[in-house]
């Protein structure tokens, strides 16, 4: 999915040995429930199969966010994803994020860490409102997906706060001479 093409210095994603990366956790709240990675048996279809991300349950709406800076190389309805964006980081990295109710990006725009590339929803084969959020590697011609958990684990939660209620107002009396 998407092609890897030279990132911007300040976007690409720094893969220096010993160097922290910070990663943002995808939502902007914290995921009510966790579908994990890895090989399930799928009754509706009778057979196993590799659940190549991890699910993050959360409301309808929930602003979904980059987790590294990049840029969009899909937006677009894939076959059981649904309503799709990819982002491309640089060096043969790619964050995928499906099942979205709307994408607030387009290909070619380039995100910074944290910025809202959408809404979570439940297009595509979901059976309730959630994020599938992969972790893509290219190795040779492929993209292939890793297991997100040990970074994702690691992911900063950002806080993003409503604005305050407003202070009760105060009628202050003038003082009496």
């Amino acid at each position: 999915m998407g092609t890897t093409e030279t990132m911007p210095d300040s976007l690409a994603w720094p893969l220096r040995p010993g160097q922290p990366i910070r990663v943002v956790y995808p939502l902007a709240v914290k995921a009510t429930e966790v579908d994990p990675y890895g090989w399930r048996y799928s009754s509706s279809r009778g057979a196993w199969r590799m659940h190549a991300g991890q699910d993050l349950v959360a409301p309808a709406g929930t602003p979904v966010l980059a987790m590294l800076p990049g840029r969009v190389v899909l937006v677009e309805p894939i076959d059981g994803y649904g309503l799709t964006v990819v982002l491309d980081h640089g060096r043969g990295w790619q964050s995928l994020y499906a099942h979205l109710q709307s994408a607030n990006v387009r290909k070619g725009d380039f995100l910074t860490a944290a910025s809202t590339l959408g809404l979570v929803g439940q297009s595509g084969r979901a059976s309730g409102p959630h994020l599938h959020v992969e972790l893509r590697q290219r190795q040779g011609e492929q993209m292939l997906a890793l297991d997100p958990t040990p970074v994702l684990d690691q992911a900063t939660r950002l806080t993003l706060l409503a604005p305050p209620p407003l202070a009760e107002a105060r009628v202050i009396e003038p003082a009496q001479p």
